[in-house]
């Protein structure tokens, strides 16, 4: 069996973890539970930084225009000239038609 001040301690340690666990408990909902950042002001808080409201009936109308001024730009395209290829020493121009060269290979 174990002796008496074994069973003692074990019991003494669970009841600090408990109170440990307790404060943390605490301290999370004080925290948690404080009002800050945007939460804390109300909605109309930043009302004075916007810019003052506008109604329709006392807009500015824009000004009548009794000119109007039209612009019209002509662009030119000059098309690009053909683009030549060179080929290696040895090779030969693949056929119009897009197949390879015939009678030069295994590959039959």
């Amino acid at each position: 069996m174990t002796a008496p001040s074994s069973i003692l301690r074990w019991i003494a340690i669970a009841f600090v973890g408990l109170a440990i666990a307790a404060v943390v408990a605490f301290a999370a909902s004080k925290l948690v539970s404080q009002r800050i950042g945007l939460s804390s002001q109300p909605l109309n808080a930043g009302k004075e930084l916007a810019p003052p409201e506008t109604h329709p009936s006392h807009a500015q109308k824009p000004a009548n225009r009794s000119a109007t001024t039209t612009t019209t730009t002509t662009t030119t395209t000059i098309p690009a000239p053909p683009s030549t290829t060179t080929l290696a020493p040895g090779t030969s121009a693949p056929s119009s038609d897009g197949s390879a060269s015939e009678g030069q290979g295994p590959d039959d």
